[in-house]
């Protein structure tokens, strides 16, 4: 129980000094005390927390002149008044020993030595590893990422494997256990997702890493970043966007090679391409091709030609499949290359939270006649045109593949975060794609 007395003008109000709360607790130790590395991990902790509590510390060590408060006696402000600066008090002392407690469980929960994190599988041909390492970058927590190879050197227990779903093995798996997750790794649409997602226990992941919104831990293809008045990287400004404008003369481009789709976009750019131009490049360029309008160019060197993306308006971002957060390089890429994206379904990359007037959707029109109606006219109109950039003077570039999804990870397993996925393929899969 706190013994609070009243105090001269140069006493403290409490007649404990509860600053010792702070600073003679474990939060309040040092790197340089810390002479082993099983210690770093909580120091992490520590450190974290340390500037919240001297932040309340100062607060509760508040001198007051107790005694030249108005008297209570006849006086009801006066009582107003103290019993204000007790509620203070109490307040304080109150969130602050939540606080400390909170702190303390995760002293419980936080492992012993730096956590590892398994890249157990291959990300395609691309190393895991290197694909996701730089979402650990400017992390608050230390957790070691490293490969199957290194993992077999260091003779260490895991407290994650991330396995890339279309890589996974259902004979070279990571096995369930208490003591780590396992976490799924996958950017494609619930339509290639791999046969082995079929046969893996339906429970056998604890989190996931996707492009969904909901996913445990998300990666998109690409984010905006609000603009700020002191920013230099990243910025499109309006003299950028006139002059290129002024170069482009073609209506739309697009690159693919994936022909055949469950969106079936394949047939919506053939009847497109008899109503407005389109520049196919890619593998599907024969079977895309319709009559005179749809411009076939056949691809010989780089299919994303800078020369190309220069001279034309839009760019045909339908996607092959149509599913909730599904939004790919083919948005993000184009629109920081200022083509204008056209996309399917509206309603998906405004729930992203994408600039809503960036991009031009297919189900805005009643039909796709006039759509293409529409497409001509801005070929030939540059002051509407130019409303599709407006999102320039708000937004950097967006990034792509830039995530802190790792440490997020990372974070979890310093809390003691348990995860469980009850059935992976009704997650991925149910309701997602239209």
């Amino acid at each position: 129980m706190m013994n609070v007395k009243i105090s001269g003008a140069g006493e403290e109000i409490c007649e404990k000094d509860y600053s010792i709360l702070f600073f003679d607790s474990p939060f309040a130790q040092t790197t340089d005390k810390v002479n082993n590395q099983e210690e770093l991990s909580k120091q992490k902790i520590y450190s974290a927390r340390l500037s919240r509590h001297r932040i309340a510390a100062p607060i509760l060590r508040m001198r007051v002149r107790y005694e030249q408060l108005p008297n209570s006696k006849g006086n009801q402000n006066g009582s107003s008044l103290k019993a204000a600066v007790a509620a203070l008090l109490l307040f304080v002392i109150v969130s602050t020993s939540f606080v400390l407690y909170q702190d303390a469980q995760n002293m419980r929960n936080a492992p012993r030595s730096t956590p590892i994190i398994v890249a157990w599988t291959k990300f395609f041909s691309a190393n895991l590893k290197d694909s996701l390492l730089p979402s650990l970058r400017n992390c608050n927590y230390r957790c070691d990422f490293v490969d199957r190879k290194e993992l077999k050197i260091l003779n260490k227990s895991a407290a994650a494997y991330i396995l890339h779903g279309r890589d996974m093995r259902l004979t070279d798996l990571p096995k369930q256990s208490a003591d780590h997750l396992n976490v799924l790794f996958l950017l494609e649409s619930p339509f290639h997702t791999g046969s082995e997602m079929y046969r893996v226990p339906r429970d056998y992941f604890n989190a996931t890493m996707t492009y969904r919104l909901d996913s445990n831990y998300f990666y998109p293809y690409g984010h905006f970043q609000p603009r700020t008045p002191n920013d230099t990287v990243g910025i499109i400004t309006n003299e950028e966007i006139v002059a290129a404008v002024r170069r482009k003369k073609k209506g739309s481009l697009i690159f693919v090679s994936n022909c055949h789709t469950p969106s079936k976009r394949e047939k919506t750019i053939r009847q497109l391409g008899k109503l407005t131009e389109i520049t196919v490049r890619g593998r599907c360029e024969n079977e895309l091709s319709v009559d005179n309008k749809t411009k076939s160019i056949s691809c010989k060197t780089d299919c994303s030609d800078d020369a190309l993306i220069a001279t034309h308006r839009f760019y045909i971002s339908f996607e092959n499949s149509n599913c909730n957060d599904y939004i790919t390089e083919k948005y993000f890429n184009r629109i920081s290359e200022l083509l204008v994206p056209v996309v399917m379904k509206r309603r998906i990359y405004e729930a992203a939270g994408l600039p809503k007037h960036s991009f031009i959707a297919v189900d805005d029109f009643n039909s796709l006649e006039d759509l293409g109606i529409y497409l001509n006219f801005l070929r030939k109109n540059d002051t509407e045109y130019l409303r599709y950039f407006e999102w320039t003077k708000h937004f950097r570039k967006p990034n792509t593949y830039v995530s802190n999804a790792l440490c997020k990870l990372c974070e979890d397993i310093y809390k003691g975060k348990k995860l469980r996925v009850n059935n992976i393929r009704d997650y991925y899969e149910k309701n997602q794609c239209f």
